[in-house]
C-alpha cells in the first residue's frame, strides 16, 4: 500500500515541482500528525490532521470488511437464520484513533478484533490458575487459624527450642571439661618434669656419697696397718729384724687383713616420662611409670 501511496505522492511532486521521496519519509510524516495531541475546548483542527484522522477510519473499515468463508454451505440449501440481517458488520470507532507505525500492523490488530475467540483458552488457564492459587490461600488462611494445627506448631517449635538449649549446654560443658583436661595434663608434665629432676640429683648425690665412702675405707685402712706395725714392734721385735731392709721390716706377725665396712646402697627408683600426647575429650591422661 505504501508503495502505491509513494508512487502517487511522487506524480504529484513532478508535477507541482516537489522533490519525491520513498516510503520511510512519508511513514514518518504520517506518524507524526497522527501523533498529535487532540485540541481541548473549541479549537480547530489543522486540514493536515484531520486528513490523516480520515485516512486512519478509511484504513480501519477496509481491515473489518472482510470476505466471508461460505464454501462450506451447499448450493441450493437455505439455512434458517442465515440471512443478511444476522450478518453483523463491524465499522469504524466513531472516535478518532491513532494510526499504527505500519500498515501491517493495523492488519493484525483487524484480525484480533475479528477473532476474540483464539485468546479463549489462555484466559480460561488464567482463570483456572487463579482459582488454584485463590484456594491454596484460602487453604493456608485456614490451616493457620486451625487451634489444633497451632497447638501442634507450638509444642513442635518449643521441643526444637529445647533441644537447641540442651545441645548448646552440652557444647559449652564439653568446652569446659577439655579446657580443664588440657590444664590437668599440662600440670602432669611439669610434674614429671619436676620428678626428673629430683631423681638425676638424687642420683648425683648416691655418687657423691660413694665416692666420700671409698675415700673414707682407703683411708682407715692405712692408719689401721701403720698401728699393727707399731704394736709389733713394741711387743719385742729386735732392731736387727729390721737391718735386712729398714724400708721394709721383718715381722713374725702378720696383721690381720682390714676389711672395710661397707654401707648398703640405696635403690634409685628410674623414672619413664611418657612424651606428652594430644589431649583429646575422650581420652585420659598420660600414666607415670615407676620401675
Amino acid at each position: 500500500m505504501w508503495e502505491r501511496v509513494t508512487g502517487e505522492f511522487n506524480k504529484w511532486a513532478i508535477e507541482n515541482g516537489r522533490p519525491s521521496q520513498s516510503n520511510k519519509p512519508l511513514k514518518t510524516k504520517f506518524e507524526a500528525l497522527m501523533r498529535t495531541p487532540k485540541p481541548t475546548g473549541s479549537a480547530t483542527v489543522p486540514s493536515a490532521v484531520q486528513r490523516a484522522f480520515e485516512i486512519e477510519d478509511l484504513i480501519n473499515e477496509k481491515v473489518h470488511l472482510r470476505t466471508l468463508d461460505d464454501g462450506n454451505i451447499a448450493d441450493g440449501e437455505e439455512v434458517p437464520g442465515a440471512g443478511d440481517s444476522d450478518v453483523e458488520v463491524l465499522d469504524g470507532p466513531p472516535t478518532k484513533k491513532k494510526a499504527p507505525p505500519a500498515s501491517g500492523g493495523s492488519v493484525l490488530r483487524g484480525i484480533r478484533e475479528q477473532v476474540p475467540s483464539t485468546g479463549a483458552p489462555n484466559a480460561a488457564a488464567r482463570g483456572a490458575t487463579r482459582r488454584a492459587q485463590a484456594s491454596d490461600f484460602m487453604s493456608a488462611v485456614s490451616a493457620s487459624l486451625n487451634p489444633a494445627l497451632r497447638e501442634a506448631r507450638d509444642d513442635t517449635r518449643f521441643a526444637r527450642r529445647l533441644a537447641q538449649d540442651d545441645l548448646h549446654h552440652l557444647t559449652q560443658e564439653n568446652r569446659d571439661l577439655r579446657t580443664r583436661n588440657e590444664s590437668l595434663s599440662d600440670r602432669l608434665h611439669q610434674q614429671s618434669l619436676q620428678l626428673q629432676q629430683q631423681l638425676t640429683e638424687a642420683s648425683r648425690l648416691q655418687s657423691r656419697l660413694d665416692m666420700v665412702e671409698m675415700m673414707q675405707s682407703f683411708m682407715g685402712s692405712g692408719r689401721s696397718h701403720r698401728s699393727r706395725q707399731r704394736d709389733d714392734w713394741l711387743e719385742g721385735d729386735t732392731p736387727a729384724s729390721f737391718s735386712a731392709s729398714p724400708r721394709f721390716p721383718r715381722s713374725d706377725r702378720r696383721p690381720a687383713s682390714f676389711v672395710p665396712t661397707v654401707l648398703p646402697r640405696l635403690a634409685i627408683p628410674t623414672l619413664t616420662v611418657l612424651p606428652r600426647p594430644t589431649v583429646l575429650a575422650s581420652t585420659l591422661p598420660p600414666r607415670l611409670f615407676v620401675h
